[in-house]
């Protein structure tokens, strides 16, 4: 029988504690300092699910003490303490939804993704972030600058990246865009260790977008399906989330060896270095003119 501290978390209490351990570490701050500075009890950031959430103002109190004074911000945030009657499924359409998601990024010890369409925000070089924010992308309005998901250079979360082998095809922005792209996802797969597979046409296609974040307590996991216009965050038992554990099993099941995938990178990225030339040369003057 599972303890209280064994129980499924619902995704929100996931989702703000990771939030305020990124919010933290980037101020230097850890919930002890909270603690002594708000006279709270903020062991439910580290501990989530053992210790219940703070109330609205609570909150609104934490975040300015860790720098996030933009009332709508605030708002969004207090937003997820409300109970809800899916507490395991939750969408974050909110201001700040961005940043909340890249906290989560951040905050897990690991990172299984699956990428169907284009290459994981964290791992977008910038020009590669700005092809893919034109007026009609579905996200333009979010105020998430290019790069802002990126993981740092330093990063130590494990990475597993599926991608299928349409998101290495032209496409997106111009052949200097994609041959940097391809580029940028070779170095980090030989200097970080990132698990970089390729599915290949020939293998099927991975369906839609998918994230498993681990996190450091008791290796709890938060789900994030990407497709719709704002994250759905899943979390809790197996009943809920072993389906999404195994697809992505699957899909890094289906996808070429490491070393194949290597190959498939590198044949791109020719073809791209080869287009972006052809384009550079100077064209032919016009007969008859």
């Amino acid at each position: 029988m599972n303890t209280h501290a064994d129980a499924p978390i619902p995704a929100a209490h996931l989702l703000l504690g990771a939030y305020l351990r990124t919010l933290g570490v980037a101020r230097g701050v850890n919930p002890g300092d909270l603690t002594a500075s708000s006279d709270q009890d903020t062991r439910w950031i580290t501990e989530p699910g053992a210790h219940p959430l703070p109330q609205p103002d609570q909150l609104a109190t934490l975040l300015a003490l860790l720098g996030v004074t933009d009332p709508a911000l605030v708002r969004s945030a207090q937003v997820l303490l409300a109970p809800s009657a899916h507490p395991h499924r939750l969408i974050d359409t909110a201001p700040g939804w961005s940043q909340r998601f890249a906290a989560c990024e951040r905050a897990a010890t690991t990172l299984r993704l699956r990428a169907p369409l284009n290459v994981p925000a964290v791992l977008q070089t910038t020009a590669y972030a700005r092809a893919l924010r034109t007026p009609s992308h579905p996200r333009a309005d979010e105020l998430c600058p290019p790069g802002s998901r990126l993981l740092p250079t330093d990063h130590i979360q494990h990475v597993t990246v599926v991608l299928d082998e349409m998101v290495l095809l032209p496409g997106i922005g111009s052949a200097a865009v994609m041959a940097e792209q391809i580029a940028f996802l070779q170095q980090r797969a030989e200097s970080d260790g990132l698990d970089l597979r390729v599915l290949p046409q020939h293998a099927g296609f991975l369906p839609r977008a998918l994230c498993e974040m681990t996190f450091a307590h008791r290796g709890r996991r938060l789900y994030a399906d990407e497709e719709g216009q704002h994250p759905m965050y899943v979390s809790g038992p197996a009943s809920v989330c072993g389906s999404l554990q195994q697809i992505l099993s699957h899909a890094i099941h289906d996808a070429a060896p490491a070393e194949a995938s290597r190959a498939l990178l590198q044949r791109h990225r020719q073809h791209h270095e080869e287009q972006r030339l052809r384009q550079m040369l100077p064209k032919p003057p016009q007969s008859g003119s």
